[in-house]
């Protein structure tokens, strides 16, 4: 059974994929890269609710929803 997590890595890794053309061959790239994208947030996410600088912390919170909402439904943010 697929996790958030993983769902969030195929549809970033989905997205890649379009954004260069739907090149042939590059299915692992892809993923590493989203993979990396989408851990980075993560850990971002996880060291920021440890330790939050509070003056900040609902802008970074929001920043990275906003990001994360991009990535999963990036043709919404071209219009």
């Amino acid at each position: 059974m697929a996790t958030e997590h993983d769902d969030r890595i195929r549809q970033r890794a989905h997205q890649l994929w379009e954004e260069q053309g739907r090149p042939e061959g590059k299915h692992a790239e892809h993923w590493e890269q989203a993979r990396t994208e989408i851990g980075n947030d993560e850990t971002l996410m996880d060291r920021l609710r440890e330790d939050p600088p509070e003056a900040r912390r609902g802008t970074v919170e929001s920043e990275l929803t906003r990001r994360q909402q991009d990535d999963l439904n990036p043709h919404q943010s071209e219009t």
